[in-house]
C-alpha cells in the first residue's frame, strides 16, 4: 500500500510520495513529465532524501476533489468534470503513458477552482508496490456517492451509468458520450447567437432618437399704455427778496442808499 504525505513549502503545498524498497523511477516516464507541459497532469520532479528517493507534485492554487465536489451537483458541473478527467486521461496515451499509473484517489485528484479543469498525478515509479488504477473503478464510486440537484432531469446520469458498465467501455467512448449530451445546450446557445448576431447575449434595444424638452407656455406681452405727460408750463420768474437793513429799513431798489441823519454834536449838548 503506498502512502503519501502533503507538505508546506515556501513556492506552495507540495504532494510527497517516498520510494519504497523495490520500487525505482521510470526514467522514461519522468522526463516525458518533466519535459511538457502535459494538459491535466500535475507537474512533478524528484529529490533524494534521508538515503530514499521522493517524488513530489506542485499543488498551487488547487482544491482537492473532496471540497470541490461537495453539495448538489448539477448537470454542467457534472459533464464538466468528466470530460474533463476523460482529456487528462487520454493525454497520457497522447504521450505513450501508462493511465494506469495515475493516482486515481478521492483524495488525491485536484481541480482548478475557476475553471473546473481536473488535474491528475502521474506516479513514474515501477514495482508492485501498489495497485494499478482502473478509471471506470473510480468513476462508477464518483457518481454513487454525488449528491445530485433535484431539481434537474436526471436522464443524463442514467446514459453515463450505461456507459460506464458496458462490455466494451472505454474512455474514448465515455468522452464521445459525454460530448453528444452536451451538444443540446451547445445547440441552444449557437442558435441564441445566431438569433441574436453572433451574440449569447440578447441586444440590446434600439436608441430613441432625442428631443429637447418642451419649454413651458410663455403667455405673449401685452403693450402697457404710455402715460401722459402734460405740457410743461411757463414759470413766472421770480425776483430775489430785497434785503432788510440793519436798521429795520429797506433798501432802494437800483442800488441808491438811504440819506444818514445828522448825529447831535456833543460840544452842543455839553454847552447846554
Amino acid at each position: 500500500m503506498r502512502e503519501f504525505t502533503f507538505e508546506r513549502q515556501t513556492f506552495g503545498s507540495c504532494l510527497v510520495y517516498r520510494l519504497m524498497p523495490g520500487e525505482e523511477l521510470d526514467r522514461m516516464a519522468l522526463g516525458m513529465l518533466r519535459y511538457n507541459e502535459i494538459p491535466g497532469l500535475l507537474p512533478v520532479s524528484c529529490l533524494y532524501e534521508d538515503g530514499k528517493q521522493t517524488v513530489r507534485f506542485q499543488l498551487s492554487s488547487l482544491t482537492a476533489l473532496p471540497g470541490y465536489w461537495a453539495g448538489q451537483i448539477g448537470r454542467r458541473k457534472l459533464l464538466a468534470f468528466l470530460s474533463s478527467f476523460c482529456r487528462a486521461v487520454l493525454e497520457c496515451q497522447e504521450y505513450l503513458l501508462d493511465p494506469s499509473n495515475l493516482l486515481l484517489d478521492w483524495d488525491y485528484i485536484f481541480v482548478e477552482p475557476l475553471s473546473g479543469t481536473v488535474r491528475l498525478a502521474y506516479l513514474p515509479v515501477e514495482g508492485d508496490g501498489g495497485d494499478r488504477s482502473d478509471a471506470r473503478a473510480f468513476l462508477e464510486g464518483l457518481i454513487r456517492r454525488t449528491s445530485f440537484d433535484p431539481a434537474e432531469d436526471g436522464s443524463h446520469i442514467a446514459v453515463i451509468l450505461n456507459t460506464l458498465r458496458s462490455e466494451n467501455f472505454s474512455v474514448d467512448q465515455l468522452d464521445a458520450r459525454l460530448k453528444s449530451l452536451a451538444q443540446p445546450q451547445e445547440k441552444a446557445v449557437s442558435q441564441q447567437r445566431a438569433e441574436t448576431g453572433g451574440s449569447a447575449q440578447p441586444s440590446p434595444p434600439p436608441a430613441r432618437p432625442w428631443t429637447p424638452p418642451a419649454e413651458p407656455a410663455v403667455p405673449p406681452v401685452q403693450p402697457q399704455p404710455i402715460p401722459q405727460v402734460p405740457p410743461a408750463q411757463p414759470q413766472p420768474i421770480q425776483q430775489p427778496a430785497q434785503k432788510e437793513s440793519k436798521k429795520g429799513g429797506f433798501s432802494f431798489l437800483g442800488g441808491n442808499k438811504a440819506p444818514k441823519q445828522a448825529k447831535p454834536s456833543k460840544k452842543k449838548d455839553a454847552a447846554q
